[in-house]
């Protein structure tokens, strides 16, 4: 079975492809089908060992309902657990959204473990997910979240739609508890001494754009892509658009 057992967490992961290894973590309400759906794991299993990962919380993860089960140090350790249990000492990285800010946790509590990393629409100033913790923090069902989000963007494809409506709320919340989300002078401090290969990426009209530039500017070893004319959700939705660029970078990082 494709668990790992973190201090009583279980952990579920896939493994697809062949290469040097490559993690993939989604962002929030998400799950490891999302890099299928949009094309990254295709495009990138004849060059990397893909290890998918539903971060707790969601999809076939455990899902705790107190807020310091999503503190960094564990939410680091599920990364160490499975890369332990696949017998790999260190891999390259990469999320998006609260995925990205799970390569932080792993870049403040084992850098050592990480060959790269690659992150999009991830900052270290938690404002943005702050805002979306209040709309989960007022709403009284998963179904309440859903539609008031589709009062902003429109309907989900159905498919979508039934995915995000499996979310445990309590655990959602937990996950973006304000009191744990403030890491940000940490996390500043973690990339800034990180002197591994980084590639973030944003859009422009991410209101995250401005935190995520600026990081890139006082680490050492990172690149930048701006998505022009993208907001948060429309930058992963357009991930295929740089995967090529994402290749690259990963081509020219191998060892």
């Amino acid at each position: 079975m494709p668990y790992v057992d973190n201090n009583g967490v279980k952990i579920w992961f896939e493994v697809e492809g062949e290469g040097p290894p490559l993690m993939l973590i989604h962002g929030t309400t998400g799950n490891l089908n999302i890099w299928r759906k949009l094309g990254v794991v295709d495009a990138l299993k004849s060059d990397c060992k893909l290890i998918l990962v539903d971060a707790r919380g969601h999809g076939q993860s455990d899902k705790p309902h107190e807020p310091t089960a999503y503190l960094p140090e564990p939410k680091s350790k599920d990364i160490e657990a499975i890369l332990d249990s696949l017998g790999i000492e260190t891999t390259h990285y990469l999320g998006y959204s609260m995925g990205g800010r799970f390569g932080f946790d792993f870049v403040l509590h084992a850098p050592h473990r990480l060959r790269s990393l690659v992150a999009g629409g991830a900052g270290p100033s938690p404002k943005a997910l702050m805002v979306t913790g209040s709309l989960f923090s007022d709403a009284k069902s998963i179904e309440d979240v859903l539609l008031q989000r589709e009062s902003i963007d429109g309907r989900m494809p159905d498919e979508w739609r039934a995915e995000y409506l499996a979310n445990d709320i309590d655990a959602i919340r937990a996950s973006l508890d304000h009191s744990i989300l403030d890491q940000e002078n940490v996390y500043r401090k973690a990339l800034a001494e990180f002197h591994q290969p980084t590639l973030m990426f944003v859009g422009t009209e991410d209101e995250r754009h401005g935190d995520i530039e600026s990081t890139v500017q006082t680490m050492s070893n990172a690149e930048f892509i701006s998505m022009d004319g993208l907001d948060h959700g429309g930058a992963m939705q357009e991930i295929s658009g740089i995967l090529p660029q994402i290749k690259s970078f990963l081509d020219s990082v191998r060892p």
